[in-house]
């Protein structure tokens, strides 16, 4: 993960700023994770943070394992499906590029008009490097609905943006 915490005595290999009493810095050149999105891939979305990140595999729906009665156990799987999921805090009202480059919510091509658009499961490309080139192609698991979260400086998060790799390539990043 790109975002990491910085505690009194860490060396600061990379761009650093503050969040309230908390800092951070950016511990890959890379930068931080993006989303592209649109029906041509033409809009970016700069995730500036990205908190309680986690990825996963599971048994695809249609999969099953079954124990007869002499206690011997057979199943099948169908496929996997891999997730990756995580908070994306401090979405500025519009886009920013101070302390860091981070899409707003307001923007024309922002995270309101991005969840509009991907909630009815239209795929767009994950990168989890920010400028690397690799990315996944994803359809968005959730949220499907609600209302963003406010924080205490009035910007918004949002909790439990969860991403599925249509190609069920596992994210190896996290």
């Amino acid at each position: 993960m790109p975002l990491v915490v910085w505690r009194p005595g860490d060396t600061l290999p990379g761009q650093s700023f503050s969040r309230g009493s908390t800092a951070y810095y950016l511990a890959a050149e890379s930068g931080l994770p993006k989303i592209v999105w649109g029906d041509a891939f033409e809009h970016t979305l700069r995730v500036g943070f990205l908190d309680n990140v986690r990825a996963w595999g599971e048994p695809r729906e249609g999969s099953t394992r079954v124990t007869i009665a002499a206690g011997e156990t057979d199943g099948w799987e169908i496929g996997y499906d891999y997730y990756v999921e995580g908070d994306v805090r401090w979405i500025p009202a519009q886009d920013q590029t101070d302390p860091i480059e981070a899409t707003g919510w307001n923007s024309p091509a922002g995270w309101d008009a991005f969840l509009r658009w991907a909630r009815p499961g239209r795929p767009f490309r994950w990168h989890p490097e920010g400028e690397f080139p690799a990315f996944y192609d994803v359809v968005l698991e959730a949220p499907l609905s609600g209302a963003p979260e406010i924080e205490d400086d009035g910007t918004r998060t949002i909790r439990g943006l969860r991403l599925r790799s249509v190609a069920g390539t596992p994210f190896t990043e996290y």
